[in-house]
């Protein structure tokens, strides 16, 4: 998935791993459900970051899955095999649009 910086979407930076025994990521559903459409996803711990950078999904994928409660919270349990790699666009359409 390719979008530029002025595309909508919602950023999750804060979760640690993926659940490494099923290959799930635990997305907070708050997070989900409160958010943009792209939600973009990159881990906090250094080696699942390296081994899988930042990748995207889109939130009606996400609330495809079921929730569980995750200490305080709900989560979505989704599957890695769900994730779209992303590239950011360095350049885009829409500072040109604004010009005109």
């Amino acid at each position: 998935m390719k979008f530029c910086q002025h595309t909508p979407h919602t950023v999750v930076n804060w979760i640690k791993d993926p659940k490494w025994s099923t290959q799930e990521v635990l997305v907070d559903k708050d997070a989900v459900d409160l958010g943009e459409e792209n939600v973009l996803i990159c881990f906090t711990n250094p080696s699942a970051r390296k081994k899988y950078g930042w990748f995207h999904y889109r939130k009606s994928v996400i609330q495809q899955h079921p929730t569980q409660p995750n200490g305080r919270i709900k989560v979505y349990v989704v599957p890695l095999s769900k994730r779209k790699p992303f590239t950011p666009l360095k350049e885009c359409d829409c500072e040109n649009s604004k010009l005109l």
